[in-house]
């Protein structure tokens, strides 16, 4: 049984420490934090660029460790695409009405609709090339 316990502790720290130790941390000026579904609606179904809002859980270590993965993104994308977080547990409506299963999820909208979807951790080129693929 402690080594069940020491196996868990050693992954939730090495997993703290690869995300810098955060909870999501929506400091990029680029980022936008979804606070109401009207907040929703208004930053990213009327946007006339391209968006990418990430589906996330504070307890959930692969988002947090995609935190400064999103964040870096929408500093090299500003004026380009609009970033913004959504926490699944203050608003899980929002999850479900966009069929939110697994997260980290990021869902791409352009012109209200949602044009692709990323599910799970992957390495920050995947995003990039999702981006490129969608802002041509």
């Amino acid at each position: 049984m402690k080594m069940v316990y020491v196996a868990i502790f050693g992954l939730a720290l090495g997993l703290s420490l690869f995300a810098g130790g955060n909870t999501v941390n929506a400091e990029s000026k680029n980022l936008i934090v979804i606070t109401s579904e009207e907040n929703f609606d208004s930053a990213f179904l009327k946007s006339e660029i391209l968006c990418a809002l990430d589906f996330y859980a504070d307890w959930c270590p692969p988002c947090r460790i995609l935190e400064p993965v999103f964040a870096k993104l929408s500093d090299d994308y500003a004026g380009k695409v609009k970033f913004g977080k959504l926490n699944i547990d203050t608003y899980p409506s929002l999850a479900k009405r966009y069929d939110v299963d697994g997260i980290p999820c990021i869902i791409f909208f352009k012109d209200g609709k949602e044009v692709s979807r990323v599910v799970g951790l992957q390495d920050a080129e995947k995003y990039k090339e999702e981006i490129e693929r969608l802002l041509k």
